[in-house]
């Protein structure tokens, strides 16, 4: 889609990457870039490939990992998303809090890229009225204090079940 040109020609095209991993597109754009660098006259598209990506594409990762929360800073600004995909295993609900506060909190995720991540991203790719939204986000949270704080000596992942601790601690699949 990038090296092909067809982000090129359809500038207006969105591509979501969804319900995966997603700890590989920062190698890959970064492959991407190398390759772009080295025969940049030779391809149709004049833009770097991070550079559509951060235009036209997203990746809306399923329960992202810690080690994912760790890489939050290697994506195009504002093409990251966290989603839980509520019934698909892995999914964290009824736990959220707590995997929030493993993966997110443990990273050091700063409060601004958490709303980014966690909701603002999406936001903005697919135009969402964020007035509208916003009692709705007040009211079921949750609140940043809660997710990007770790309790001492507080093993968050203890009582997850086995499939969602593992997402905890998966590491990166590069």
């Amino acid at each position: 889609l990038i090296l092909g040109g067809v982000l090129e020609r359809h500038p207006d095209l969105k591509v979501g990457i969804v319900e995966t991993f997603s700890d590989w597109v920062p190698r890959v754009l970064g492959f991407m870039e190398w390759m772009w660098e080295q025969h940049a006259g030779d391809l149709v598209c004049p833009l770097r490939p991070s550079e559509y990506f951060e235009r036209q594409c997203f990746i809306s990762a399923h329960a992202m990992s810690l080690e994912e929360q760790r890489m939050h800073k290697e994506f195009p600004a504002g093409t990251l998303a966290f989603a839980t995909y509520f019934p698909h295993t892995g999914s964290p609900w009824g736990v959220t809090v707590k995997f929030l506060q493993a993966t997110m909190g443990a990273a050091g995720v700063p409060e601004a890229e958490a709303r980014a991540i966690l909701g603002g991203n999406i936001a903005r790719i697919y135009d969402l009225d964020t007035d509208a939204l916003a009692p709705i986000v007040e009211r079921i949270g949750p609140e940043p204090e809660e997710i990007l704080s770790v309790p001492d000596g507080v093993d968050l992942a203890a009582d997850m079940l086995p499939y969602v601790k593992a997402k905890v601690y998966r590491p990166a699949t590069i």
